[in-house]
């Protein structure tokens, strides 16, 4: 049953062999290992049937401290771990039968290295029986002090240790004694399952320290010592400009310290404590030629550039800074031909900061391009977006509002199109429809009025002009030349008509005849009256004229 229940062990973990190997080759490529394998039949009295195995790289590099599993016809019977040249001595027990018996030896691989399984198939003339477990463990223990990784300075070390005997059985309950720099330090006691994990202090300085554990030995185990370096580094402090800035200068603990072209510095201390740290100004904030930097605050809510930091251990602080460039602005029309800047009499922006800029002019000028945004993974330089909300011409917005947006970056140029049209304008008369008038005078959407006289062709061409609503009126023409608006929103012919002189003589002739003309329809006797009036008065004046 037993035996049943270890096949079953062996097996399992076999698989999880195959498959953490499979996961491993699928996340990175791993280097290959090398397992030897050399039966030793000449110790069967202490170790039973025993086998000896060398792991190394591919290129021949022993590999230290890695764990080995030994199985004796699938039967696991030891773990045990290689020494510094990759060695280790397998002693597989007894209880075995005469006859030829399969030994296989499995390397489970790591982070960096294959996994490996190698066998070998041995002999036996004699049957080895079930050995004195006292005369199996009188041999010297394996004495195993794990790597410790390096730790900043004023932090514990804890050193993590593993003593067997050489079957590879955990031993525990053993008395262990630690010397940090040949020092006494500790007295432990090893775990049920052989390990121990011993705190040493935080008083050391920075550098490496020799870790020494020795076992004293019992009655049924002999003395061992191991040795392992352990190393104190420094506290290290990260600066990080946000969003990142070359030379940006800072002063620690009286120190003068400047960031690389990632906008990071780093500087480190050999005692834990609180020292202090400015964020220094640069001349006119001026970080080159086309970019301009404010401090705003620490990624720990310090809003002041002086302040004090405290350090126990490796810490990273970020300095968040507002960033502004250089932009200017150009203008086209909607046929993409530039338009003087002498033209545009104001610009208004909105940012998505919710500030409202206006200038005169497209000149080159300083925007702020980031604001400084805290979230939970630390400081976040957030880019602003500008939008066009107005641009003046001739008193009369030629934009559509925050249609054109914009980011910011060093010496941009931003082209702003403008919704500028041309009108061909023409006067006639009213009735004849021959072109009169000298020219036209143009009121503004500003108020100002402009004379335009016409062209050779008797009509005026403008443009481009600004959308808007225009007042034309038309000069020089005899007659009644009234106001006339016109909405200016594309390009468009617009036709002007004037009552003339003419089309008023016209119309007093064509009103006296109209008007005599019903007088006199119907009424033919009113044509008569004349004549008779006339001959009436003759008679009257011949009357006068015969003698009484």
């Amino acid at each position: 049953m037993i035996r049943q229940v270890l096949r079953f062990i062996a097996v399992s973990l076999a698989l999880m062999v195959v498959l953490v190997t499979t996961v491993q080759a699928q996340e990175t490529p791993l280097s290959a290992s090398t397992l030897w394998l050399t039966p030793i039949l000449d110790q069967q009295a202490t170790l039973g049937l025993a086998v000896e195995a060398v792991l190394t790289s591919a290129s021949g590099d022993p590999l230290a401290d890695m764990t080995l599993s030994a199985y004796v016809d699938g039967e696991l019977r030891a773990f045990v771990l290689t020494d510094d040249n990759g060695h280790a001595l397998i002693a597989l027990g007894g209880r075995i039968r005469a006859g030829s018996h399969t030994i296989r030896v499995d390397f489970a691989g790591t982070s960096d290295y294959q996994a490996v399984s190698r066998q070998t198939t041995v002999s036996l003339a004699e049957a080895i029986p079930q050995l004195d477990v006292r005369e199996a463990q009188i041999n010297p223990p394996r004495l195993v002090i794990h790597p410790a990784a390096a730790v900043p300075v004023g932090r514990s070390i804890v050193v993590d240790i593993q003593i067997s005997n050489a079957l590879g059985r955990a031993l525990g309950n053993l008395p262990l004694v630690v010397y940090v720099d040949g020092v006494q330090v500790r007295r432990a006691r090893t775990d049920e399952d052989g390990l121990a994990s011993i705190g040493l202090g935080n008083e050391y300085s920075v550098g490496t320290h020799d870790v020494q554990v020795d076992f004293i030995g019992t009655e049924a185990y002999e003395p061992v010592s191991a040795t392992r370096s352990v190393v104190i580094n420094p506290i290290e402090l990260t600066i990080q400009t946000i969003p990142p800035l070359p030379n940006m200068p800072f002063s620690f603990n009286g120190s003068l310290l400047e960031t690389d072209t990632d906008g990071v510095v780093r500087t480190y201390v050999s005692q834990p404590g609180t020292y202090p740290l400015v964020a220094l100004p640069i001349e006119n904030n001026q970080v080159d030629g086309s970019t301009r930097a404010e401090f705003q605050r620490w990624s720990d809510s310090v809003f002041t550039d002086e302040r004090e930091v405290e350090l126990t251990s490796n810490e990273v602080l970020q300095a968040g800074y507002t960033v502004e460039h250089l932009i200017s602005m150009t203008f086209n029309d909607l046929d993409n031909q530039p338009v003087q800047e002498d033209r545009v009499d104001t610009i208004t922006l909105r940012s998505s900061a919710g500030d409202h800029l206006t200038f005169e002019d497209g000149q080159t000028r300083w925007l702020q391009a980031t604001r400084i945004n805290r979230r939970r993974e630390g400081l976040e330089a957030t880019t602003i977006q500008y939008s066009v909300e107005e641009v003046i011409v001739d008193g009369s917005n030629v934009v559509n509002r925050y249609q054109q947006r914009f980011y910011i970056n060093p010496n941009d140029v931003w082209e702003i199109q403008l919704l500028l049209y041309h009108a061909v304008i023409q006067a006639r008369d009213a009735l004849f429809n021959f072109p009169v008038g000298t020219g036209i005078n143009v009121t503004l959407p500003s108020g100002e009025t402009i004379c335009y006289p016409y062209n050779a062709d008797n009509r005026l061409e403008i443009g481009p002009m600004g959308r808007g609503t225009y007042q034309l009126q038309v000069v020089g023409a005899a007659g009644m030349a009234s106001v006339t608006p016109t909405a200016l929103t594309r390009n468009q012919v617009v036709d002007l008509k004037v009552l003339t002189v003419v089309d008023m003589a016209v119309g007093v002739v064509a009103g006296l005849v109209v008007g005599f003309g019903l007088l006199f329809y119907g009424r033919p006797f009113l044509l008569k009256l004349p004549l008779r009036i006339a001959s009436s008065q003759a008679r009257r004046l011949q009357a006068r004229r015969k003698p009484s």
